[in-house]
């Protein structure tokens, strides 16, 4: 039979290793050390404040991308801008007609006008184009218009509601003069020239020779007196 040990327990069934007891600061520092590494394993995880500000860190991020996303977002698609206008803000064009047509980025909503004021008379109302709601016009037709310094006033309305307003200006010239072609006076038709003898007005046959004719008789006359006048004697 195994002999006991100390505490009553057999040495076939138990094999106790007895360390060495050492005394002194030395052999109290070695007891030590062990203990200090199995608590800081059983001791809780924690995680650092470090960490904590990183997680804090990511759903703020976040929110501030939607928001500037949605601000960016938001004119873009509320507001009708102006961004084209004929005649163009600042030009010179010439008359005596003119279009006016103002171009936006998006449909105009009711309640979009526009006038044009100058110095042709009353100011002209534009009106929202019925083949194309982006536009506003001043008609089919050409506007007669006379030289001077013209403004467009405008006020757009979005589809949401959204209101803008905004100024045109342009200058209106005189077209220039047309040269006129001079009367033409019609060359003068060329007039038949009698000829001799044909009893025109320039013929003097008919005068002459009736003259002749007389001349010749009283010279007769005259010879046959005096060719009796001796013989009678």
């Amino acid at each position: 039979m195994p002999p006991a040990t100390e505490h009553g327990e057999s040495r076939a069934d138990t094999v106790v290793f007895r360390r060495p007891v050492h005394t002194g600061a030395l052999g109290s520092a070695r007891l030590r050390a062990p203990t200090r590494r199995l608590a800081a394993i059983a001791a809780p995880q924690r995680v650092r404040p470090l960490d904590c500000a990183r997680m804090k860190r990511v759903p703020s991020a976040a929110g501030v991308a939607a928001i500037v996303l949605v601000s960016l977002a938001s004119p873009a698609l509320g507001h009708a801008e102006l961004i084209s206008a004929e005649p163009a803000d600042s030009s010179t064009v010439e008359g005596p007609s003119i279009s006016v047509v103002l171009t936006y980025d998006e449909p105009l909503a009711e309640g979009s006008s526009a006038s044009l004021d100058g110095p042709s008379g009353p100011e002209v109302i534009l009106a929202i184009d019925p083949a194309d709601p982006n536009r506003m016009t001043s008609g089919p037709d050409p506007l007669p218009v006379e030289p001077g310094a013209y403004t467009i006033q405008w006020t757009s309305v979005g589809v949401d509601g959204d209101i803008e307003r905004g100024t045109v200006k342009f200058t209106v010239t005189a077209p220039p003069p047309t040269a006129t072609a001079a009367p033409q006076t019609p060359a003068p038709s060329p007039t038949a020239t009698p000829a001799p003898g044909d009893g025109g007005p320039g013929d003097t046959s008919d005068v002459i020779l009736p003259i002749v004719v007389g001349l010749i008789v009283v010279a007769l006359v005259a010879w046959w007196l005096l060719r009796r006048g001796p013989a009678s004697a």
